[in-house]
């Protein structure tokens, strides 16, 4: 009996070394995987950093090489860039003009989808100026990948002609006379050879020829006003 005991006490003792044994072993297991899951992650971070880093640069070079051979078209900065007529009024005060528009691609790379829109403005709202120029650099005016014109590099121009009407019910007067001044406000919209839309906006400010200040004036029925118009604020991207 003694003997049975005996047995039974090193059976239980070699199953708690056993126990113990596979606890260590799970405990090393436990602790060697999750050094490695954690060198993993690192690696996979870093990976994931080393291919954000490597896209980041060649998004950069892509765009410094667009840049750097992208067309810059604006109105030309010759005489005659842009014409217009008399500024006239007919009998309910609405202001009507013709008015001609030329421009040259003063870059060395062909511009494509060329297109030009221009608008007469009789107000002294310059919030209303600046929504108008907003407007005509939307995809309504300018933009569209089938319409337009190309214009490569050097002696070439392109002219646009086209008449604006502004009626009475908008002119706003600010200053103390009650007078306006009249603006042509506009977009030249263009793509390059990767079809990345620009923009060049101008605003046009009509003077006195002869003294080559702002034109005020009354919006008088059936009357006209002749004038100059030269640049006031352009901006292109």
């Amino acid at each position: 009996m003694h003997h049975v005991f005996r047995l039974v006490h090193l059976i239980c003792a070699s199953a708690t070394f056993w126990t113990a044994f596979g606890a260590i072993v799970v405990a090393f297991y436990t602790y060697y995987a999750r050094k490695q899951w954690i060198a993993t992650s690192a690696n996979l971070l870093e990976a994931r950093r080393s291919a954000d880093a490597a896209q980041e640069a060649l998004k950069v070079s892509r765009d410094e090489l667009r840049i750097s051979v992208r067309p810059w078209v604006a109105i030309t900065d010759e005489v005659g860039g842009v014409k217009t007529t008399a500024l006239k009024f007919d009998g309910q005060g609405n202001a009507t003009m013709q008015h001609s528009i030329t421009v040259r691609n003063f870059s060395g790379s062909a511009a494509q989808s060329v297109m030009t829109v221009a608008f007469l403005m009789v107000t002294e709202d310059l919030d209303a100026i600046k929504a108008r120029q907003k407007e005509t650099s939307s995809d309504n005016y300018v933009g569209k990948t089938d319409m337009g014109f190309l214009l490569l590099p050097g002696r070439e121009r392109l002219a646009v002609t086209s008449a604006s009407r502004f009626e009475r019910a908008q002119m706003v007067s600010k200053s103390y006379t009650g007078k306006f001044q009249a603006y042509l406000v506009g977009c030249i919209g263009y793509r390059d050879q990767f079809g990345f839309l620009y923009h060049t906006n101008f605003i046009y400010w009509m003077v006195d020829a002869a003294t080559q200040r702002p034109l005020e004036f009354d919006a008088t029925a059936n009357s006209e006003i002749r004038g100059l118009f030269v640049p006031w604020h352009t901006s292109i991207d």
